[in-house]
């Protein structure tokens, strides 16, 4: 890839609603910095690095979280939200675990008993959240079809992929090739020399397989361990133990050891774009990540397309990222000449024609959840820009109600849902967040 380097300065925004923002912005740094590398570097591949030294260890959680100059401040990328409305009765949980060898999580079993209600399967460190609750997901058909939001009926133009990492490929070929009723189709490919499995679930979802080049135990006793051998989610097994706890039926049927998914590598967003974009929108994407939660970020072209490269994790010597917040820019037709500035109605009206909705109420209907920092005081510094920034948000449909640094540290967590221009405020993409701090009861590093 050829890349471009985002900067690291960036200038005095614009967009704070409240004088204790502009007074912030007046200082040499004019936001609150996170814990991080000190320098960032693009690199020929779709990586960001800063040099590679010993971790520094942070006990202030129940989590031992290493830090320094190998580790993004952006600690994991822990899970993706979808609505799946008939997820109990049409195979969805079956393909997930049966196939593409995720593990169940426990708190799902008496979902899966009840045939209602969410359902968690786990890789490694890492989750996808399949929830049917019917008025989220009702509501957000109906406001595809009055936004004009176009379905794609024969999945061709997906919305995002999800990348999953594997020891090994051949279990789920063979698992794929078998007739076995899950409804998905799939296709072997190969990439800079790399075989790959992409998979389409019943939904439209795009998940691409890859093999790992390194184990979890090989990571877990190196001098810089990744993140992911370090936190690993609880799965369901098939043994005695589980089989009394869970149930006979649900341990026999969905209880694994160890799940063949080893976690998410990347989830890669689809950004509408006009025809003469030329990588500005995602080189404003990587900005903001960097300006908020002081980010390791680059904007790179891989011949087809600008991509904005978010580092999560280990970085390590090479400059790869344990794991990647992508986002391709996607050309779309353009209502002008395509030279003027994307607006937030000229964003809105690519992302509907997209088939992105962004409700103020319920959001996009899929969410990302990450992990920041290594302590609370990262996680005050992150909510404390978001705040000041003016975009912290509430879902409705969700019990959390933050919009205040107060609220976040109460709830270990808060939301915001959109991706804007820091000169100017433009909403450039919508993508609900779900930012929690490593002292959260439910990061896979406390279990």
């Amino acid at each position: 890839m050829i890349g471009v380097k985002v900067a690291r300065t960036i200038s005095v925004l614009s967009i704070f609603p409240t004088t204790r923002a502009f007074s912030i912005l007046k200082h040499q740094s004019p936001r609150r910095r996170l814990r991080r590398s000190s320098s960032c570097h693009h690199y020929s591949t779709s990586t960001v690095i800063s040099s590679s030294k010993s971790p520094q260890v942070d006990m202030t959680s129940s989590a031992i979280i290493p830090t320094g100059e190998s580790y993004s401040t952006l600690t994991l990328l822990e899970h993706m939200h979808l609505l799946s409305p008939n997820l109990h009765h049409d195979g969805t949980v079956d393909l997930f675990v049966n196939t593409l060898g995720f593990g169940l999580d426990p708190k799902s079993a008496n979902n899966l008993n009840n045939e209602s209600g969410v359902v968690f399967v786990n890789c490694g460190s890492c989750q996808l959240h399949l929830n049917d609750y019917v008025e989220y997901c009702q509501r957000m058909e109906k406001l595809q079809n009055d936004n004009g939001a176009q379905k794609n009926p024969d999945n061709s133009l997906p919305l995002y992929e999800i990348g999953l990492r594997y020891n090994d490929l051949s279990s789920l070929k063979q698992k794929l090739s078998e007739p076995s009723g899950n409804s998905c189709s799939y296709k072997i490919d190969e990439r800079g020399g790399r075989e790959m499995v992409r998979i389409t679930d019943t939904y439209g979802r795009m998940f691409v397989a890859r093999e790992s080049t390194s184990t979890v135990e090989e990571d877990c006793n190196s001098n810089n361990p990744a993140i992911s051998s370090i936190c690993q989610q609880k799965v369901i097994r098939n043994n005695e133990k589980d089989n009394a706890q869970y149930g006979t039926t649900i341990a026999e049927k969905y209880g694994t050891e160890p799940p063949a998914c080893q976690g998410m590598d990347y989830i890669e967003f689809f950004v509408p774009v006009s025809q003469n974009d030329n990588g500005k929108t995602v080189t404003k994407i990587a900005k903001f990540y960097d300006f908020f939660f002081d980010a390791p970020t680059s904007v790179a072209n891989d011949g087809t397309s600008h991509i904005a490269i978010i580092g999560f994790g280990k970085i390590d010597e090479n400059g790869r990222a344990e794991q990647s917040l992508l986002f391709r820019e996607r050309l779309c037709e353009d209502d002008d000449d395509g030279n003027n500035p994307p607006t937030t109605t000229t964003s809105s009206t690519m992302m509907a024609g997209a088939g992105i909705v962004n409700d103020e109420d319920v959001g996009t209907g899929h969410h990302i959840a990450i992990y920041v920092g290594a302590n609370d005081s990262d996680f005050e510094a992150a909510a404390t820009n978001c705040m000041d920034g003016g975009i912290l948000w509430v879902n409705k449909l969700f019990e959390d109600r933050v919009l205040d640094v107060d609220s976040a540290m109460q709830e270990k967590q808060f939301r915001f849902k959109d991706i804007v221009d820091i000169e100017n405020g433009n909403v450039l993409y919508a993508l609900e967040h779900e930012i929690r701090s490593v002292s959260h009861e439910l990061f896979p590093g406390n279990k």
